[in-house]
C-alpha cells in the first residue's frame, strides 16, 4: 500500500530525498553472539566500554549524500528540526513538488512524526 502510494506520487524518482539517522559508540562492532564447537561453551571476553556516542543525520538522494550532520550524542526532535532548518530547507535542493527532490522520505521514527516536522516539510511544499 506505502509503495504504491509512492509511485502514485513520484513519478520521477530524482523527486526523491532521503532523510534518516544512524549512530555509533566504540561498542557498535562488538558481536553479541558466537558459535562453538558441540559441547564446548561458547564465551567471548571484552572490555566494558562506555564512550563516546556519535550521531549522523544525511540527506541522500540517488545520486549522493546532499548534506549530513555528525553530532555527539543521540538525535532528538529538537536536534533534528534544527538539521532540517539549517541544513536542508535553506540549500538549492530543496525544491517545490513536483519539483526534483521534492519529495522526503523518513522512516517510522518516532522524532519524524512531529508536527513541526510536518510543517516544516509542508510549508516549502514538499510532500
Amino acid at each position: 500500500l506505502y509503495m504504491n502510494q509512492v509511485t502514485e506520487e513520484v513519478p520521477d524518482l530524482n523527486m526523491l530525498v532521503f532523510v534518516d539517522e544512524a549512530a555509533r559508540d566504540e561498542c557498535t562492532v562488538s558481536r553479541r553472539y558466537g558459535c562453538s564447537g558441540r559441547g564446548v561453551h561458547c564465551s567471548v571476553q571484552r572490555p566494558f566500554i562506555q564512550g563516546m556516542w556519535y550521531s549522523i543525520i544525511p540527506v541522500i538522494t540517488l545520486d549522493r549524500i546532499i548534506a549530513y550532520d555528525i553530532v555527539e550524542g543521540p538525535i532528538d526532535t529538537e536536534r533534528f528540526l534544527k538539521f532540517l532548518r539549517e541544513q536542508v530547507r535553506w540549500m538549492p535542493f530543496t525544491n517545490p513538488y513536483p519539483g526534483p527532490w521534492s519529495v522526503v522520505i523518513m522512516d517510522n521514527c518516532l522524532i519524524h512524526h512531529g508536527k513541526d516536522v510536518c510543517h516544516l516539510v509542508e510549508d516549502n511544499h514538499h510532500k
